[in-house]
């Protein structure tokens, strides 16, 4: 796998994907919704999807709402909604991880 990582990458997320191979992973809760972490090799593409400001950087969808990071804090919005309308749902990368390995997921 190629672990050439983009340019405007978050320190956070170099952590996690220099570590992990992302590819395939869907986590899918009690109530089968998703949150699906998408391959180095299509997070490229995933900016073009939902064209952010630069320093927002998608790197997973819940039920296809993006999930992004900036300024080290894990955001989300609703398909459609724009980000400025963005709801924080943790404030780094680890929390995030740590919610969804929670059994009580307090924003999803």
């Amino acid at each position: 796998m190629n672990k050439t990582l983009p340019d405007n990458f978050h320190m956070q997320l170099k952590e996690l994907y220099s570590e992990f191979d992302l590819t395939d992973v869907i986590i899918t809760f009690e109530d089968l919704t998703s949150v699906r972490f998408y391959p180095l090799n299509e997070l490229q593409a995933l900016q073009m999807d939902y064209s952010f400001a630069e320093n927002r950087f998608v790197f997973a969808t819940y039920e296809s709402d993006p999930i992004w990071l900036e300024d080290d804090v894990v955001y989300m919005a609703p398909h459609g909604v724009e980000a400025n309308n963005g709801e924080k749902i943790a404030e780094s990368i680890m929390e995030f991880l740590k919610m969804l390995s929670s059994e009580n997921r307090p924003y999803f």
